[in-house]
């Protein structure tokens, strides 16, 4: 008989600890599966701030799209008005250069005439020494300012210069 209750709280025995290590991995399962069940919670917000910065991005990148399509509109406006500017100014000073230099031409050559013009009528005069030598002073001063005209025409004309090859240069 006593073999018998052994064998009787043996087979009781077996059971139980069968029903305790159930409950024991039971506990464990549910233990895992709410660590599980967290952490994908976590995931699922890390991935939700992810797509969230994603679209901020995404905006930020629109916006800086259209800020640069607008800035290198602008560029080429303004690239293409100081290109006109540039010619306008060429064509100019072109203008101006020429017309100078006409300017220059035609006081070197009116200076030319007067002095032949003077030499033939000092020639042809006859005059005393005297009055000659009033009228010649007379003459140097003519030619003087004259001379001084011409250096300043002849300034603005390098100075036109200087603008324009400067200008071409640019």
């Amino acid at each position: 008989m006593l073999q018998k209750n052994k064998k009787d709280i043996e087979s009781k025995k077996k059971p139980r600890e069968e029903n305790d290590d159930r409950k024991r991995r039971k506990s464990e399962y549910e233990t895992q599966l709410r660590k599980l069940k967290a952490s994908q919670n976590q995931m699922i917000e890390s991935v939700q701030k992810k797509k969230s910065a994603i679209k901020d991005l995404e905006y930020e990148l629109e916006l800086k799209t259209q800020q640069k399509t607008l800035l290198e509109k602008e560029f080429k406006t303004l690239e293409d008005k100081i290109v006109n500017s540039l010619v306008d100014v060429r064509q100019r000073t072109g203008l101006e250069q020429l017309v100078l230099e006409k300017k220059l031409e035609a006081l070197r050559e009116n200076v030319e005439k007067k002095d032949a013009e003077l030499s033939q009528i000092l020639s042809s005069a006859n005059l005393d020494p005297n009055k000659l030598g009033q009228l010649v002073q007379s003459i140097e001063e003519i030619e003087s300012r004259k001379a001084e005209e011409i250096s300043i025409v002849q300034e603005e004309l390098k100075k036109i210069r200087e603008a324009h090859s400067n200008m071409v240069k640019t």
